[in-house]
């Protein structure tokens, strides 16, 4: 999970700078509201170690 938020006098729209991010980094956009991004990306080597 990436959370971004985008300064106040960024002059391009934060719906098109998560989606350059997203493109940019293999992640998808869960959500923008206002200037804050959120992003998710899955882990390359999933490793879940449970106590037994």
């Amino acid at each position: 999970l990436i959370k971004i938020t985008v300064l106040n006098n960024q002059v391009a729209d934060p719906d098109d700078i998560a989606q350059e991010i997203a493109t940019q980094t293999g992640a998808e956009v869960v959500q923008v509201i206002g200037n804050k991004i959120g992003l998710y990306r899955e882990a390359k080597k999933k490793q879940i170690n449970l106590p037994l």
